[in-house]
């Protein structure tokens, strides 16, 4: 028996609809951090989150977990921004995804972010672990000890003139004070 052209056209609606209803797959948003590794503690870090097409709403997560939420100021925006200052706990992985027109795409690639602590080499290359020259932030620093350290030795060294001046200026007055004395009683 064949199928009726009734039949037919009906079946090609149904399926035509459903391919139609099928939700529309976004393509795949990337990830990337500002400034990038190495991550100091307290180090001011924008993670970056970008979509190939304009997007509803962004968000972005750690470890499979919601962190923050950005919405889109146009339709056209294809950037979010997430700023914070790492801490330990800002370790981890990160992925972000968009959301537009009722629908959320993949997540993106992982981003690793790691805290390193300042006084832990950031490399196992044995001559790069060797210490630089100060930064321009040291600068002020070693500049207030050099001249703390340089008011010491001046304040050590106005308390040896001054300490000597007294001794020749006692032993002058006692040689003065003792043969005057001494006119004054006959001897």
């Amino acid at each position: 028996m064949s199928p009726r052209p009734a039949t037919l056209l009906g079946l090609v609606l149904c399926l035509g609809q459903a391919i139609h209803s099928q939700p529309e797959a976004w393509p795949t948003p990337s990830i990337s951090a500002e400034p990038g590794p190495p991550f100091l503690p307290g180090q001011p870090v924008t993670i970056v989150c970008r979509s190939p097409a304009g997007f509803d709403t962004f968000r972005l997560e750690k470890e499979g977990r919601e962190v923050k939420n950005e919405r889109s100021a146009s339709p056209n925006q294809t950037e979010a921004r997430f700023p914070f200052v790492t801490v330990d706990g800002t370790t981890g992985r990160y992925n972000c995804q968009y959301h537009k027109s009722g629908t959320w795409s993949e997540r993106s690639g992982p981003l690793e972010l790691v805290v390193t602590p300042e006084d832990v080499p950031r490399t196992s290359d044995p001559v790069s672990a060797v210490p630089s020259a100060p930064t321009s932030q040291e600068y002020p620093v070693l500049n207030g000890v050099r001249l703390g350290l340089a008011g010491v030795v001046l304040l050590i060294l106005v308390a040896i003139l001054a300490e000597a001046w007294h001794s020749k200026r006692r032993a002058r007055q006692g040689c003065l004070g003792w043969t005057q004395q001494g006119a004054l009683q006959g001897v």
